[in-house]
């Protein structure tokens, strides 16, 4: 896991609170689909690229930018390297994002194992 989080087009922004560090949510899946042994994780895995590729977005990155590559798949997630990176601030920051998905249990699971 913490492989494709790190060949994941990692952002690092600096803000008010500190770093956030954010991920390109494709290429993650990506990773975790090319690794992964388990046929539902994978099935998953293509369901959600598929639909990413669906999504319309207003910008499109085709060229390199920063420590960026050539493309970007326009959709990133918060994603910190360890506890002492996270900020609480991210559970009231997008209180409808965190309520109505499990990305931040599987990030505060992922936080502690590291």
């Amino acid at each position: 896991m913490t492989g494709a989080r790190g060949a994941s087009q990692l952002e690092f922004v600096p803000g008010t609170e500190g770093f956030s560090f954010y991920i390109d949510v494709y290429k993650f899946v990506s990773l975790i689909e090319k690794r992964s042994h388990d046929a539902t994780v994978r099935t998953l895995s293509t369901t959600l690229k598929q639909k990413i590729g669906a999504m319309v977005f207003a910008e499109d990155h085709t060229h390199p930018q920063g420590n960026l590559d050539k493309k970007q798949f326009g959709l990133t997630m918060n994603f910190p390297p360890n506890m002492q990176a996270y900020s609480s601030r991210y559970e009231t920051y997008v209180p409808c994002f965190t309520t109505e998905t499990t990305w931040l249990q599987f990030l505060m699971t992922y936080c502690r194992t590291i």
